[in-house]
């Protein structure tokens, strides 16, 4: 945690800095990682032209170039490790780059590590007092600002007591009032959303929003992804040191969960297939009778379809999914060799199990767990959601081409003004293959009352067959403070009409017209 006067690593020109807040240019960091500890110089001097392989070079940032202009808060996201942190202690100053250029324009706070330099001995006053000093306050600028750093920490009750009676959430509190009473031009925040309860945190989200409208320059680095969709105006991706993504919050979140799943082998949701297995030996306990009740057979295997129908569409965490397909299909395979005529009962057996294998196959090779969460001020709250066929039947499976209505039941706890109301449809990838919103749609302005009924009527569903996932959405009209959102929380199975390739279904007219084409053709 440190406010930083205004400086600048390299002077640049006056015109690629006054519209910038900061500007990384071609930034490398390297940390030099020791593969034996010595404890004494004399071990040190010893070995230190011996054998120059007890360390190797670790390079937490390589060739970044990055701009950020004034007033823009920036969202930073990457895997542990991936230079997230780098990049702040590099703008704070903490550290300096090995190569390329750091520049800064404005005052400075970090929001890094909320608490140091508090003496654990000391009263919640004095450390407040020891720790404005450190910022750079004069007692004066402490007294004017200590109620209101108190009042903001909840902490009245306890600022007379030693902070090592302090629970850790008290700690934090306290560091963090004290830095945010700070006014500076940038503000950098690491993790640090999760301070105190729900509605604390809620106070220092809206406090960040306070240093938005006021323009300041905002660098936000952080794992909650729905924190900085819904806070950043922009998101950067760092991959190993490296920016490897840079744009809305939406895409770069989308981006950082596609590589996610891909490099690093993330269980997939399958459907749960142990019962079926069951349920097949139960519908052949005796292989050499099966001709003699093939049709109490049948009865069996459609029960089993429809049970695999129902599941494949209702996935859930297995493992050894193909391991399991596999059994089913020599249990299948034995029935089959025993005559023709239960070749013929079995053969739609083995073409929807060929169809389950490619499903469990897709889920497997490319889909991506997406987290389902709802969050959001409650100031607008979604009641209950229901998904309509073209003859009012709820339920969770359509059909591509058919007509769909999202109905939703929602609640005014609070009134809003202008409230925007959105939709959107991911694939298990966690792309977002539709979205949309009242203002897109050009909805207008909407009197929600204290309770009602919204309904988005999809007149025809132009999905290919697939899982997919559904966000509900309400927020300001600046998309600041998000009232309820319901991420990823409902899915849907939609089928294909035909065998199209691709993501989306559409019309397609076909003409073949012989011989030479004229204008009037």
């Amino acid at each position: 945690m440190s406010s930083l006067p205004r400086w600048n690593r390299v002077s640049p020109k006056k015109s690629e800095m006054e519209d910038n807040a900061v500007r990384f240019e071609n930034v490398s960091k390297r940390f030099r990682i020791y593969h034996e500890k010595h404890h004494s110089l004399k071990e040190n001097v010893l070995t230190m032209f011996r054998d120059r392989r007890r360390w190797e070079d670790f390079w937490a940032l390589r060739g970044v170039d990055l701009e950020i202009p004034k007033g823009q808060m920036l969202g930073i996201i990457g895997e542990n490790g991936s230079g997230k942190s780098t990049c702040l202690k590099l703008l704070a100053k903490i550290l300096r780059p090995n190569t390329g250029a750091v520049m800064v324009n404005g005052s400075l706070s970090a929001l890094i590590e909320l608490g140091a330099g508090f003496q654990p001995d000391f009263t919640g006053r004095e450390n407040v007092y020891l720790n404005g000093s450190i910022l750079g306050f004069s007692r004066s600028e402490i007294n004017d600002r200590f109620d209101e750093i108190v009042a903001f920490a909840e902490l009245e009750k306890f600022i007379d007591t030693p902070v090592k009676n302090y629970s850790s959430g008290m700690y934090m509190r306290l560091g963090f009032s004290i830095a945010i009473h700070v006014d500076p031009d940038i503000l950098l925040i690491d993790e640090i959303l999760a301070v105190g309860d729900e509605a604390f945190q809620q106070k220092c989200l809206e406090r960040i929003r306070h240093f938005r409208k006021a323009g300041k320059t905002i660098v936000f680095v952080s794992h909650a992804l729905g924190s900085v969709e819904a806070l950043c105006d922009r998101a950067i991706l760092l991959t190993k040191g490296k920016l490897t993504a840079d744009g809305q919050p939406a895409h770069t979140i989308a981006e950082y969960r596609r590589r996610l799943g891909t490099e690093t082998g993330t269980q997939i949701l399958v459907p749960e297939l142990a019962p079926c297995q069951e349920k097949l030996k139960e519908s052949f306990p005796d292989v050499d009778g099966l001709l003699a009740g093939v049709d109490e057979k049948m009865a069996g295997i459609k029960e089993v379809m429809a049970w695999l129908e129902r599941r494949v569409s209702e996935p859930m965490s297995i493992e050894n999914a193909r391991e399991r397909i596999v059994e089913m299909e020599k249990t299948m395979s034995a029935a089959q060799g025993q005559g023709a005529v239960r070749d013929q009962a079995l053969g739609d057996l083995g073409r929807k199990l060929e169809l389950l294998e490619s499903r469990v196959h897709t889920f497997l090779s490319d889909a991506s767990p997406l987290l389902s969460r709802s969050f959001g001020t409650n100031q607008i709250e979604f009641l209950d959601v229901d998904f309509l066929d073209g003859n009012g039947t709820p339920g969770k499976r359509f059909r591509s081409g058919d007509s769909l209505t999202v109905r939703v039941k929602y609640r005014v706890n609070e009134a809003v003004e202008d409230p925007i109301f959105g939709i959107s449809f991911r694939d298990q990838r966690g792309s977002v293959v539709f979205g949309t919103n009242t203002v897109i749609d050009r909805v207008g302005s909407l009197d929600t009352g204290t309770m009602g009924t919204l309904e988005i009527k999809i007149p025809r569903l132009a999905l290919l067959g697939g899982l997919f996932f559904v966000t509900l959405a309400a927020h300001s009209a600046d998309n600041t403070v998000q009232y309820h959102r319901m991420e990823n929380y409902y899915k849907i199975q939609v089928e294909p009409r035909r065998e199209y390739d691709g993501a989306i279904d559409m019309e397609c007219n076909w003409r073949v017209i012989a011989g030479e084409v004229t204008s009037e053709q």
